[in-house]
């Protein structure tokens, strides 16, 4: 791979670099700030596979997108048009074999029993000693970064986890004529100082967490987080864009050749349910808040009448606590036991609401409006429908229609009381008038 000579450059100072001779030498530590720079393969020209997707393909792929959204409407498959299909080539950076490295550093937790002597009796207490621990964090990995600013975020979305897609020579490619290419309008030290380090920490923290995550390590935290290794290339990626409209207005959907990544833009959003789900969220977290609050009170009341039974009654305070628990938890863990049900039944309202509307649209198999409503009838043009959401769509219908009919049951029976109550009553009443005359 030849390497131009010339300068760059750094990524954090801004201080000129000359560019080594050598090729083999992709990086440059700048002598002023320490910083290592990534050199740019600038003579090598790659890109994401081609566009190769039929219109079944992205069709089925728009459905996908709406499926997995949160808090789509329900209508969203049925009042969603079409308005036209965009291939465009987005340039990107490509982070080959980059390294991401940081400190871990936690807390990890030895259980430890002690034994003694209370009243000519042996009792034994379990402690948890926590001890501090660190360890170094490496991992490696490929990253695919937007080069152009109107697309990181999308990017981040499309490719952030390691989805890049797969990466051929320039001879391989084949962009369609009427694909509209984007330029850079990003440098790879912006890229490298601002998003490339964000998806490291991104990375290096969730390995770090699953490395030591468990009930017997707690603070955990991942620092100092750099990057060490890599090779940088200038690649051409195949992206669809797909301009919809629902109801008036206007939203994208991005999709990558393969398949397996996608993106949007001001993808309509069930405001309503999304308020209620989040509402009863909000409300359950304050009350669970307060009832761990009380639970603290109460164990400071437990404290200090485990310093009072040195002086009094252990039979009279002992008493006293379990009236401060059940005046000050008991209640609150009512109402957040109350707060939780109330969340738990308006997220499920919505996701069998919805799954009912998804799974009435693909048996029906009428395309989207618009452009690709020629599809309707294509099975390729539809995702494949899942037998264990259809089954517990069915279970919770049947759930619902018993408890439905429990309260009818219950309502009626109270109805019927109630009935033979005033019939009681009224007889009683006549009875005492007759007795009166």
């Amino acid at each position: 791979m030849e390497i131009k000579t010339g300068h760059i450059k750094c990524s954090s100072c801004g201080a000129p670099l000359s560019l080594p001779e050598e090729p083999s030498k992709n990086r440059i530590k700048c002598p002023f700030c320490s910083v290592e720079n990534f050199i740019v393969s600038e003579d090598v020209t790659l890109g994401g596979i081609n566009f190769e997707l039929s219109e079944a393909s992205i069709h089925r792929r728009i459905i996908e997108v709406f499926s997995n959204a949160d808090f789509a409407p329900f209508d969203i498959f049925t009042e969603t048009s079409v308005k036209k299909i965009n291939k465009i080539i987005v340039p990107a950076y490509l982070y080959v074999s980059c390294t991401g490295v940081g400190l871990l550093s936690y807390e990890k937790g030895v259980k430890r029993e002690v034994t003694y002597s209370l009243d000519d009796r042996e009792q034994t207490n379990t402690f948890i000693d926590w001890h501090p621990m660190s360890l170094t964090i490496n991992d490696i990995r490929d990253y695919l970064v937007a080069g152009n600013k109107n697309y990181t975020e999308i990017f981040k979305t499309m490719f952030g986890d390691n989805r890049a897609p797969e990466i051929v020579k320039a001879e391989n490619l084949n962009f369609p004529n009427g694909a509209t290419e984007i330029n850079y309008d990003l440098t790879e030290g912006d890229v490298y100082g601002k998003v490339l380090q964000e998806l490291v920490n991104k990375s290096v923290t969730e390995k770090g967490n699953s490395s030591v995550e468990g009930d017997s390590v707690r603070n955990i935290h991942v620092d100092g987080i750099t990057i060490q290794k890599g090779e940088v290339r200038k690649v051409s990626v195949a992206v669809y864009e797909v301009i919809l409209e629902y109801k008036g207005k206007e939203f994208k959907i991005f999709l990558s050749n393969d398949e397996k990544a996608s993106a949007s833009e001001n993808l309509p959003v069930d405001t309503e349910n999304k308020t209620l789900v989040e509402g009863s969220n909000e409300a359950y977290n304050a009350t669970e808040t307060k009832t761990k609050n009380g639970m603290l009170t109460a164990i400071i009341v437990l404290i200090i009448v485990g310093v009072l039974t040195l002086f009094a009654f252990i039979g009279f305070m002992l008493l006293i606590v379990a009236g401060i628990l059940i005046i000050i938890y008991i209640p609150m863990a009512k109402e957040s036991n109350a707060k939780f049900k109330e969340y738990m039944k308006a997220k499920d309202d919505y996701v069998y609401s919805f799954s009912e509307a998804k799974l009435n649209y693909l048996n029906s198999k009428v395309a989207l409006k618009g452009i690709l409503s020629n599809l309707s009838g294509n099975p390729d043009a539809f995702p494949a429908i899942d037998p264990e959401e259809v089954k517990k769509l069915e279970d919770k219908k049947a759930k619902d229609a018993a408890e439905a009919a429990k309260a009818a049951e219950k309502a009626a029976k109270a109805e019927a009381a109630a009935k033979a109550k005033e019939a009681k009553a009224a007889a009683t009443a006549k009875a005492e008038d007759k007795k009166d005359n």
